[in-house]
């Protein structure tokens, strides 16, 4: 998935080459609005990074152009290079770690909180992180969607109406009352979770009417 921001940790077999960072650090100003790098000195040498990319970006995209240079001055840490890049949702890293890490030599620093903030994922962009993270981990497993799973606990937990209606009860309940769960701002994905959740319950099979009208346009469109 496409995103702004990013935090990045690279190390290294050895300490991390000053050259190496260097070669990253001009990447990164050339794609990023805002960065915050340092090599951090305590223990082995390596490298961590919280960016604003100019425009959003694929992790693997990114991640190979860094790949690249840091083997450059890396050559025997080729199975041996820990690059990490997670999405950045918020200040925290930086406030918390970043900015208070000892024994680090500061490389660049154009973070520019205000407007770095408004690169952000979007509530809906989390939801589809958390969800493919989930999916990914269920796929893996072999399990239980976990999400759902957690959902339909609850829900059965707080009333035995089975419905539709009941569902979308539920989440509006989770959402605004106990406010356990961040608020779907998107009424229609509302309703979609709302009547999966519905299915989930009363185990229903049969395709549902939007289900079987699709079907219908698939079957006419294969058929031409």
């Amino acid at each position: 998935m496409k995103i702004h921001t990013w935090e990045i940790t690279i190390s290294t077999k050895e300490d991390f080459d000053p050259d190496a960072a260097s070669a990253v650090v001009s990447y990164l100003k050339k794609k990023c609005r805002h960065g915050f790098v340092a090599l951090e000195l305590s223990g082995k040498w390596h490298l961590h990074a919280a960016v604003c990319f100019k425009h959003s970006i694929e992790k693997k995209h990114f991640e190979e152009t860094i790949w690249e240079k840091v083997i450059k001055y890396h050559p025997s840490s080729i199975k041996r290079v820990a690059l990490k890049s997670t999405v950045q949702h918020d200040h925290d890293w930086y406030d918390c770690y970043l900015r208070k890490a000892d024994d680090t030599n500061i490389l660049w620093d154009s973070y520019g909180k205000d407007d770095y903030t408004k690169f952000f994922p979007t509530q809906e962009e989390q939801e589809e992180l958390v969800l493919a993270k989930e999916t990914k981990t269920m796929a893996a497993k072999d399990t239980k969607d976990p999400r759902f799973t957690r959902y339909l606990q609850a829900w059965t937990e707080y009333t035995t109406d089975e419905s539709y209606e009941s569902a979308i009860k539920w989440f509006k309940y989770a959402m605004y009352v106990e406010q356990s769960m961040q608020v779907i701002f998107d009424k229609r994905r509302l309703c979609q979770l709302a009547y999966a959740l519905h299915e989930m319950r009363t185990k229903t099979i049969e395709p549902c009417a939007e289900e079987k009208r699709y079907g219908n346009q698939m079957i006419g469109f294969y058929s031409t």
